[in-house]
C-alpha cells in the first residue's frame, strides 16, 4: 500500500474516532436510558405480563428476543445478551436475587458491589451485557428502536410495593 492511500485510510480512522470521543455525552445518556429501560423490564416484567393489555403482553415478548417458536405448548424465545447474562447470574449466583431486592434483604449498596465486583461468574456476565450495551451506543439507532418497553415510572405508580422493596 501506498503512503498517500495509507495515510487516508488513518485521517479516515482518525476522524471517526474524534467523531465518537466529541459525542460521549450522548453516548452516555444513549448507555444509561437503554440499560435503565433494560433492568426495568427485567424488574416489572412479570407484573406487566400478568396485569398489561396484550398490546403490552406482546412488547415484552418482542423486548425480550427474536425468533419466538411454539415448542410442545411451550414458548421459547431466543433471548437478547443482558437478558441470558442476568438470567445466568440470578441461576448462578444465588446472592444476585438480593442485589435486585436490596432492601428487602438488609443490604447496602456499598456491600453488594463489594461482593458482585469480585464475583468469577457476575464479572464476565456484566462484560458481555457492557458489550451489547457499548454496540448500541455506537450505531446512530434511537434507543426506543430496541423495543424495550419503559415501564418504570409507570410501575412505580402503579404497583408502589415493588419499589418500597425493590
Amino acid at each position: 500500500m501506498d503512503y498517500a492511500k495509507q495515510k487516508a485510510e488513518l485521517m479516515k480512522e482518525k476522524t471517526r474516532l474524534e467523531e465518537i470521543l466529541s459525542d460521549t455525552n450522548g453516548r452516555i445518556d444513549k448507555w444509561f436510558k437503554i440499560g435503565e429501560k433494560t433492568f426495568n423490564l427485567v424488574r416489572y416484567a412479570t407484573y406487566w405480563f400478568n396485569n398489561g393489555s396484550p398490546e403490552e403482553k406482546a412488547q415484552i415478548l418482542k423486548s425480550l428476543g427474536s425468533n419466538l417458536i411454539l415448542k410442545d405448548k411451550k414458548l421459547v424465545i431466543q433471548l437478547k445478551t443482558p437478558f441470558i447474562e442476568i438470567g445466568n447470574i440470578v441461576n448462578k449466583v444465588p446472592e444476585a436475587k438480593a442485589g435486585f431486592e436490596p432492601k428487602k434483604n438488609g443490604l447496602n449498596e456499598a456491600k453488594l458491589h463489594e461482593f458482585f465486583s469480585k464475583n468469577p461468574i457476575v464479572l464476565p456476565a456484566m462484560h458481555k451485557v457492557r458489550t451489547w450495551l457499548d454496540g448500541c451506543i455506537l450505531d446512530d439507532s434511537d434507543p426506543n428502536e430496541y423495543n424495550i418497553p419503559d415501564f418504570g415510572q409507570k410501575s412505580d405508580q402503579i404497583c408502589p410495593e415493588m419499589v418500597e422493596h425493590g
